[in-house]
């Protein structure tokens, strides 16, 4: 649907917030999450042999608290004989939150038996550092940032999203001359909408996992390929 109109700084700002960083939409209104989105890229990259590109990525999604990023990250070490690395960031992985706990606990036994005593102690101390950075209060404190971060119009919102904004996740702006044409979908997504989506993915996190509404099936083929 395509609208010529006077009220175009008002657009705008709707434009703004559904272009901010980091906060995307489906054409359905619904949040695209930062964690699934770099850990979808990061495996992508892994499966196209940008090692580099996928280890930043899936710490991107780690940081945010994703277990499946954490175990993606965890089992490219073991593919690379970094057998204490491996461990420490299994061990990081919260087994409630996955669908592919036996198979970590499994890989976990056999690293521990693996490793000699010293071994496991460095282990201990990367897992400690690795908690500091990635575990559940960092996580949580990391994805606080990322919704007080979230800016609409170039204000950034502290996590309180006005009820007044409207996002038109597939709007876009066009300029042909003097004449700006804006162009926006069916879908409008209120600021409610954002609000609860914002407060469940940053203070619910775990319930997404825990209630099965997350599976990652793409992290099959990194398990075919363990081996210690």
């Amino acid at each position: 649907m395509k609208h010529r109109t006077c009220t175009i700084p008002i657009l705008l700002l709707f434009m703004a917030a559904a272009q901010a960083a980091e906060m995307r939409f489906d054409q359905h209104g619904n949040m695209l999450l930062p964690d699934h989105t770099y850990l979808t890229q990061g495996l992508k990259d892994h499966r196209q042999g940008y090692p580099n590109d996928a280890m930043r990525n899936l710490k991107k999604a780690a940081k945010f608290g994703n277990p499946y990023a954490q175990s993606a990250i965890a089992y490219i070490h073991l593919q690379q004989k970094e057998h204490q690395l491996a461990l420490a960031w299994f061990q990081l992985v919260d087994l409630k939150m996955i669908d592919k706990d036996q198979a970590i606990i499994e890989l976990m036994d056999a690293l521990q038996k693996h490793l000699s005593a010293a071994e496991l102690q460095a282990v201990d101390r990367l897992y400690q550092a690795l908690k500091l950075e990635y575990g559940k209060s960092a996580a949580l404190e990391h994805r606080i940032a990322w919704q007080n971060g979230i800016a609409i119009g170039g204000t950034k919102l502290k996590g309180k999203v006005p009820g007044r904004v409207k996002i038109y996740p597939s709007a876009r702006i066009e300029k042909k001359g003097m004449e700006t044409e804006i162009f926006v979908s069916g879908t409008v997504v209120s600021g409610e909408s954002v609000r609860l989506q914002m407060d469940e993915f940053v203070f619910e996190y775990e319930l997404r996992f825990t209630e099965g509404r997350v599976r990652m099936g793409e992290l099959e083929l990194l398990e075919e390929e363990a081996q210690i």
